[in-house]
């Protein structure tokens, strides 16, 4: 080959045209670097999140389940009047407590239902069968009634230094769990103020109800 001769072409070297025709890469190879059945599951995987998955979700956040706290206010509003030396401590979860001095009240609201009283008294004894912190000595649950005429049990127990009582009452809409626990030395004050409180509740229909009566304050 002479100067100013263009050098011989290289037979194994591609050609423009080779290159333009190249194929492009699969969208799987690209992801996962090579070309396989696990890659084509990679994609349709993706495909079906935002197909089906991305839908579910946004209906779930749009309309999300309701709240217990919700369904109990479907129920109705529980009202109570405070006996004197009792306030309000705190109020969270629909559960109220209330203290004068060394002893506590707390009221739990739950929506009625059939013969809806004999589990919630079945549950206030077993929590105290099993509390470790005390070697409580239960009594047998009895029928209670309130000066309104609402039914329900009571039940009391007593440990080394303390003593509490539990009222389950059928409200009308809604049941309640009253319980008062109180050291012993101050046992004898504050049982008279917690009974005035439970005897004191009542329930104001929602405006949802489709309930007109409503039951009378005592």
């Amino acid at each position: 080959m002479s100067a100013g001769e263009p050098p011989e072409r290289d037979s194994s070297a591609p050609t423009t045209q080779q290159l333009a025709v190249a194929s492009r890469l699969p969208l799987s190879l690209r992801l996962i670097g090579r070309n396989s059945a696990p890659g084509a599951l990679i994609v349709a995987a993706i495909a079906l999140f935002f197909v089906v998955a991305v839908p579910a979700l946004a209906g779930v956040l749009r309309d999300p389940e309701p709240a217990a706290d919700d369904a109990v206010a479907a129920g109705g509003t529980l009202e109570l009047s405070l006996a004197e030396g009792w306030s309000v401590e705190s109020q969270s979860s629909g559960v109220t407590t209330v203290v004068s001095g060394s002893a506590t009240l707390t009221v739990r609201a739950s929506i009625s239902g059939p013969a809806s009283l004999e589990p919630l008294v079945d549950e206030a004894v077993a929590a105290l069968a099993e509390d470790p912190t005390a070697n409580w000595v239960i009594t047998d649950p009895v029928p209670y009634t309130t000066e309104s005429g609402y039914p329900g049990f009571t039940v009391s127990a007593t440990s080394e230094t303390l003593s509490t009582q539990t009222w389950v009452i059928d409200n009308g809409t809604l049941d309640t769990v009253s319980t008062l626990a109180a050291p012993l030395e101050s046992w004898a004050g504050a049982l008279p103020g917690a009974q005035e409180i439970v005897e004191s509740m009542a329930v104001a229909p929602s405006p949802q109800s489709s309930t007109t009566s409503e039951p009378g304050l005592p």
